[in-house]
């Protein structure tokens, strides 16, 4: 599409690339997904890694933008994906050879006192605790509006974290689009759902905070889901902590309009190469990241009874073959969810489950922080305990999560 612009452009015609000016947020967007490491960033709906960036390298030379620059260059390198081809990459050198603005240089997100955490209009949130540390921690929230109503997920309330160089909770990009392949709750079994063949799946921000050493967000997601759910309230809050050894609080808030019991099941998907593994205490799993062999804890304190933790058996499991809207016609043969990701599920039957889980990550088990909670779901002091003796403090009430320290 970017060469059919420019093309129209040289014949005197309008500029599709730079016209809309929301397009010269794209690099923005970018920026706040790329992971901490580089060369990779945060995939959500129907967006795989992104190739070539012709386009891209267009719009931040149109734009002056310096700090587009750096993304480009954190993102791909001075020579792109090397690639001219029609294929993957789609000629990605030679667009940064056109379109690349020699007189523009890079400029650090820092230098110009850009937040390390941004919220998006459309409902996708962003925090890190560096631009350039690779292993710093990241974290992304989405609760949202989808604008293009053929990519919607239905992914409502769902979350990622990176850490210490592993991809610890990963969105799993183009496929699968399921609700039950992101990092959210089913009820009784039930995925996001609209009636009919109404695609578009709603869920809104809350509220979000910025702590200086922490940020925090919500959003509610009960209008994703079938009205025959019956979901009187599905509020995720999320907290990200920038300590020396970064972690989310994780508490989720479902249930019913009638106040019966309801099965609720909390997921987490990790990259398909990393290990997964039950315990070693009660409510508590660990992944073993395989980038560089660093640890994360999740540690569930509540519901504090009638919790089951474990790994999904996905080999039977098959990516969805269609939308809401009808078949989609493709040559790829079906594969298994295990082809994509690894799944823990959390599964307790309950009123109102109230979910709390904390997510920390070390290089070594035995650097992981120590965590305690006191009080109950509604109001709940949790301590999280640095090995370097740093003691932070959040509060957890019926209104959300606060971070104390």
């Amino acid at each position: 599409a970017d060469i059919y612009s420019w093309a129209l452009k040289r014949s005197g015609g309008p500029d599709l690339l730079t016209e809309d000016p929301k397009n010269k947020l794209v690099p923005r967007y970018f920026l706040y997904q790329i992971a901490p490491w580089g060369g990779e960033c945060v995939t959500m709906n129907d967006s795989n890694q992104p190739d070539g960036a012709g386009a891209l390298m267009y719009t931040i030379a149109d734009n002056k933008d310096g700090v587009g620059l750096w993304t480009w260059l954190r993102m791909w390198g001075p020579e792109g994906t090397k690639t001219y081809s029609d294929g993957p990459g789609i000629a990605s050198l030679a667009y940064s050879l056109i379109f690349a603005d020699p007189a523009l240089k890079p400029v650090h997100p820092a230098e110009v006192k850009m937040p390390l955490n941004f919220v998006f209009s459309g409902g996708r949130g962003s925090f890190r605790s560096s631009w350039t540390d690779d292993l710093a921690g990241m974290a992304t929230f989405t609760c949202g509006f989808d604008q293009h109503r053929g990519h919607n997920h239905k992914d409502e309330n769902s979350f990622t974290f990176f850490a210490r160089g592993e991809r610890f909770v990963i969105d799993p990009a183009y496929r699968p689009f399921d609700t039950q392949s992101h990092n959210t709750v089913l009820v009784d079994g039930q995925m996001q759902h609209r009636e009919g063949k109404q695609y578009d799946v709603y869920g809104k921000v809350l509220a979000c905070k910025d702590y200086g050493d922490a940020w925090s967000i919500a959003g509610q997601a009960k209008d994703a889901f079938a009205k025959d759910v019956g979901l009187a309230k599905a509020v995720r809050h999320l907290l990200f902590v920038k300590a020396d050894t970064p972690y989310l609080v994780v508490a989720d808030d479902y249930e019913k309009s009638s106040g019966e019991d309801a099965d609720y099941t909390w997921l987490l998907h990790t990259d398909k190469k990393n290990r997964l593994q039950v315990g070693p205490a009660p409510g508590q799993a660990t992944i073993l990241g395989a980038r560089r062999g660093a640890v994360c804890r999740i540690q569930f304190l509540q519901p504090d009874k009638g919790l089951t933790l474990s790994e999904s058996d996905l080999t039977m499991r098959f990516i969805q073959r269609s939308f809401a809207t009808g078949p989609i016609v493709t040559s790829t043969p079906a594969q298994p969810s295990a082809g994509y990701f690894k799944e823990l599920q959390a599964v307790v039957r309950a009123r109102n489950p109230r979910f709390v889980a904390v997510l920390t990550a070390a290089d070594k088990d035995a650097d992981l922080p120590l965590v305690s909670g006191q009080g109950g779901p509604e109001n709940m002091t949790i301590t999280v305990k640095q090995k370097s003796g740093r003691i932070d403090t959040i509060r957890l009430t019926a209104e959300g999560l606060e971070f104390v320290k």
